[in-house]
């Protein structure tokens, strides 16, 4: 089986603000209507359609980090995870220290 792969470029795909204008002037109504007429338009699933989608979160680097053996012992000591709650820390930290 082969597929046929259309390539665009971004200016094709990015709308003008123009047209962005126009479709702001739309009301609800119109915009739904537009979008039950339009043959392509996927059917709309109900409201809680999200709820079981996945969040994903920013991708992490990989580092090599020198801590003292005792903080790596305490966070390790504390179960599957420690690495996360060393970041959570640093990320406190962090975020503490920008407002000075």
């Amino acid at each position: 089986m082969t597929e046929r792969v259309t390539r665009k470029s971004w200016n094709e795909l990015t709308p003008h603000p123009e047209e962005l204008e126009a479709l702001d002037a739309l009301s609800d109504e119109e915009v739904a209507r537009r979008v039950a007429d339009d043959p392509e338009a996927p059917p709309m699933p109900d409201a809680d359609w999200w709820r079981g989608a996945e969040v994903l979160a920013p991708r992490k680097r990989p580092v090599s980090l020198r801590l003292d053996p005792d903080i790596l012992a305490w966070f390790k000591a504390q179960g599957p995870g420690y690495q996360t709650r060393i970041n959570a820390v640093l990320r406190t930290y962090m975020e503490a220290m920008r407002g000075h």
